[in-house]
């Protein structure tokens, strides 16, 4: 949900939790959630606000960057963390569904680290985006996986003919 369009109550999120503070790598998801557990969630269906794609400044304009290794690394650790930190706070169902939000963002970041190349980041961050996934999940993601492979061929190809080059030349 983009966050133009959220409206919250400060007592239901105040005080932050340090673990939010010191490492959340976004802070949108994690109000959202937390301000449901202490006030409860209304959700509006109507459109209250446009959200431009790609504008400067925006999330989705910052997935267009290159990013080093250790930005997606720090950021999966980050994620992982947080995740992890409130699926405590929730009961064991709604723990489940945090979980496997998470493992949704470990596999796109997975996705990221592939993009740019690295190799053995991309099979420690896919590796652990497997844990806590439903059959059905688990299947969807073999199929984009394939479709991916398949679409992104070239492109690895690429990549790795530059780096021969650097190593070779």
């Amino acid at each position: 949900m983009p966050t133009a369009s959220l409206l919250i109550r400060k007592s239901s999120i105040c005080p932050f939790p340090s673990w939010f503070v010191d490492k959340a790598p976004a802070g949108d998801t994690f109000i959202q959630v937390l301000g449901s557990i202490r006030g409860g969630a209304l959700f509006l269906p109507d459109v209250m606000s446009a959200y431009t794609r790609f504008s400067v400044g925006s999330a989705t304009a910052s997935n267009l960057q290159h990013f080093s290794f250790e930005k997606i690394k720090t950021q999966a650790k980050n994620y992982r963390y947080c995740y992890l930190k409130l699926a405590e706070r929730l009961d064991h169902n709604s723990g489940i569904i945090c979980r496997a939000a998470m493992s949704k963002l470990l596999f796109d970041l997975s996705v990221k680290a592939l993009d740019a190349g690295y190799v053995g980041l991309f099979k420690e961050l896919f590796d652990s985006s497997w844990t806590n996934l439903t059959k059905k999940t688990m299947f969807c993601r073999l199929v984009w996986i394939a479709r991916y492979c398949y679409c992104a061929r070239s492109v690895i190809k690429k990549k790795l003919a530059e780096k021969r080059k650097l190593v070779l030349g």
